[in-house]
């Protein structure tokens, strides 16, 4: 990888950060983590690495170093096995909360919103779940963000609403909005809470019975993706598979 006198984009930024922040949070020293990284089979130096961290962020008016390494997909990856952390880790920023994060020089999102995205559960894009323009997003980027045995069920309403859920206790829990717009989370958290316990208690109630699935599915389209009949009894299958 190139080392010149230029300094690094806000991603380089970024990821010089956290590797300085990681490295430092496992007690390595720059010659102990190029040991690290040599064991997992990697070749950048301790050299290396301080040339990385070269392109971190720094005070306003404090001298810039000329010496800085850009980092590459190769070196990402080792050192985040290196590091025994995520490469999101590297990627990201360490905190997930409604601060703007620039995800492009032109766009930018929250930095929960950018976790999210990364982690495979939602598009790029700050909204709030529920909405028709926001779920057909949604389900679009789900479509091929993941490995078809990571995909959830997205034609399945119930694992829709699960997903509405968890990223309003996310908002709940981890977002700085004031006291009223926590409680409308809330109030929105507990309507579909309630409509997957309704959505679940049919299903449960014709698996008790051994009614035929096919009926709830023609009554409900959409309730739960796939359904097969086995010898030991009816499963459901939650992959959605993407041809």
């Amino acid at each position: 990888m190139a080392t010149g006198d230029s300094g690094t984009g806000t991603a380089g930024r970024l990821v010089a950060d956290n590797l300085r922040r990681l490295r430092e949070a496992r007690g390595l020293s720059l010659r102990a983590l190029a040991e690290q990284i040599r064991a997992v089979g990697g070749s950048l130096s301790a050299d290396a690495i301080n040339k990385i961290e070269n392109g971190r962020t720094f005070p306003a008016g404090s001298p810039q170093p000329k010496q800085v390494r850009r980092v590459d997909t190769e070196d990402l990856v080792v050192l985040a096995d290196a590091l025994n952390v995520s490469p999101l880790d590297l990627l990201l920023p360490p905190r997930a909360n409604d601060e703007p994060f620039s995800i492009t020089g032109e766009r930018s999102v929250a930095s929960r919103t950018a976790w999210q995205w990364a982690l495979g559960q939602r598009p790029a894009v700050d909204g709030e779940p529920g909405g028709e323009d926001f779920e057909e997003l949604r389900a679009d980027y789900i479509r091929l963000s993941l490995p078809r045995e990571l995909r959830r069920a997205e034609d399945s309403s119930l694992v829709r609403l699960g997903g509405q859920l968890e990223h309003l206790l996310v908002d709940v829990v981890a977002s700085p909005g004031d006291r009223s717009e926590r409680l409308r989370w809330v109030r929105m958290a507990q309507r579909r809470l309630g409509q997957i316990k309704l959505d679940l208690e049919e299903v449960e109630e014709v698996l008790s019975t051994g009614d035929d699935l096919d009926d709830l599915k023609r009554q409900h389209p959409g309730l739960i993706s796939h359904v097969k009949v086995t010898g030991g009894g009816t499963a459901m299958d939650v992959s959605r598979p993407v041809e």
